[in-house]
């Protein structure tokens, strides 16, 4: 009887259409990327490199502030610019050398702790932070007599003093602290102006002869900002703040109108790290919740209070409002929050991030931050194919903003650059760009032990660019297997020794523009 013979069968194991991104051996499974560096999923469903970085901007010295309004605006050395074009800046006034918190209504730009307020039409910065010392003060609540022995009426709650001209300091609906009046200190709206006199709420003031005081305009220290419709709101520690009606300068007057500010303190466990629009309306995050602000107006204005993992200490820059989601960095990692429920999306990376910073183009969640070894990379987050992409961050990533198509990242090499695909053609393309990206294991689950014996891909390559294939054996150190350098489309077959393993890792590392389209693992 003639023995029976056992045919060898080769099986295939077919990846595209890359739809999760980085996996991180994190549950992944086929048609997804384990890891990668420098690759970019605007292309999708193929893989590619990211597009090379354009320089913008170089400056001699450190950025204390970035924000994108109308314009880019970069607070640097000691000065406020707008930037006008590539390396061209116009220089708008003078700023302290204290890291800046921004934030913008209508036509104008605020900049704190300055208290300075840019007219962004006129491109004029003014100073709104104010400190008048009063000597020999007249509080008058009645007639008086004055220096030509004229009867005179003067209006009540009235401060007179000849060492300043109101008229250049104040306005009716300016809210001015008052000190040293000792009964009666604090904010007051101011609802006339003379030269000499202002004039203030019925009842300002109890004491009629005031030997010295001091006027003052200033604004909370905000930590954070963001605008809904008419308002510029912010937070300081525990205490949400909105300006007037659209005010931008004025944080303190309490009329109990609609037009009037508002201050609310949210005592319960510890400071706010960050504040976003959302939805139309303004939303402030905790470490562990978010409260948001619902109404119209301060008399009817409701806090709404939602336990959740909120935005880390150190990361309220990450937050931002995109895909229909608020986006930001927790303690947890990076959460997606809607609906006043909110959910880990970044265990694809496989790291923990602190210290993060981040915008968005409307789609895509740009996040620079720190891993646990200290090392900044900038990871992209895609809202509608649910897919992570990192990238190198060789020049460190300290402020992200986003404007007019371009996504503006400043470097620790005091070097301004754009992001992404080149849609408005501003900035000079730096070099090729090197990159990598592994692949899932090919294996079996059915039949545990494999034999592969060929590796093909689907790949198109610009001119100038060169593929090299890596293979691991069951978490094995990587070994080179072959090189490309082609031009066009073509399928790339690589044979492979027979030896058997359960899982087969594959890396392919690539220099220049090329595209991924699928991978053909053939095994026995």
């Amino acid at each position: 009887m003639l023995p029976t013979l056992e045919t060898t069968k080769t099986h295939r194991c077919i990846m595209q259409d890359f739809t999760k991104g980085i996996m991180h051996r994190y549950g992944g499974g086929e048609r997804c990327v384990f890891d990668c560096e420098n690759v970019s999923g605007a292309q999708y469903p193929a893989l590619a490199p990211r597009m090379p970085r354009r320089s913008f901007m170089y400056l001699s010295e450190g950025v204390l502030g970035m924000y994108c309004a109308d314009s880019l605006y970069i607070a640097s050395d000691g000065e406020l610019y707008r930037a006008e074009g590539e390396n061209s800046m116009q220089l708008l006034g003078t700023v302290n050398y204290e890291p800046k918190v921004f934030g913008s209504l209508g036509n104008e730009l605020l900049v704190l702790p300055d208290f300075k307020v840019l007219d962004t039409i006129g491109q004029n910065l003014f100073s709104k932070r104010l400190r008048l010392t009063l000597a020999n003060v007249l509080v008058h609540n009645q007639d008086y007599v004055d220096e030509e022995g004229i009867a005179r009426t003067i209006r009540r709650n009235t401060l007179h003093c000849t060492d300043y001209n109101f008229l250049d300091f104040f306005h009716p609906g300016d809210s001015v602290r008052i000190e040293g009046t000792q009964t009666n200190d604090g904010y007051y709206t101011v609802r006339g102006v003379e030269e000499f006199d202002l004039r203030f709420d019925e009842k300002a003031f109890v004491a009629e002869d005031i030997e010295k005081c001091m006027l003052i305009k200033d604004a909370p220290a905000l930590q954070g900002t963001c605008t809904s419709e008419d308002r510029l709101w912010g937070y300081a520690g525990n205490t949400i703040y909105a300006c007037a009606q659209g005010e931008i300068a004025n944080w303190y007057r309490y009329d109990g109108d609609a037009r009037s500010s508002y201050r609310v303190c949210v005592a319960d466990k510890g400071a706010f790290t960050g504040c976003v629009m959302h939805a139309g309306h303004p939303v402030f995050f905790k470490s562990d919740c978010m409260v948001e602000v619902y109404g119209d107006s301060p008399a009817n204005y409701a806090l709404v209070q939602t336990r959740l993992s909120g935005v880390a200490q150190g990361s309220g820059a990450s937050l931002c409002s995109v895909g229909g989601s608020m986006l930001y960095l927790s303690h947890n990692g990076v959460m997606r929050c809607s609906g006043g429920s909110a959910r880990v999306i970044s265990d694809a990376l496989g790291v923990q991030l602190k210290n993060g910073v981040a915008t968005t183009d409307g789609r895509r969640y740009y996040l620079c931050a720190e891993d646990e070894s200290g090392r900044r990379a900038l990871y992209i987050y895609d809202t509608e194919t649910d897919a992570w992409h990192k990238e190198d961050d060789a020049q460190g990533i300290r402020h992200l903003g986003y404007l007019g198509g371009d996504v503006f990242a400043y470097c620790d090499n005091h070097a301004v650059y754009i992001l992404g695909q080149d849609t408005t053609g501003h900035g000079t393309a730096q070099g090729v760009v090197e990159s990598y990206v592994d692949f899932h294991p090919i294996t079996d689950n059915a039949r545990g032990e494999i034999v592969p014996v060929r590796l093909g891909l689907r790949v198109w390559c610009d001119t100038g660019s060169t593929l090299q294939l890596f293979v691991s054996y069951d978490g094995e150190e990587l070994q080179e297997r072959a090189t490309l350098q082609a031009v066009g489309e073509r399928l790339w077959y690589v044979p492979l020794a027979a030896r058997a393993c359960h899982t087969l890792g594959v890396r392919v590392r690539g220099t220049g523009n090329y595209r991924i389209c699928a991978l053909i693992g053939e095994y026995q």
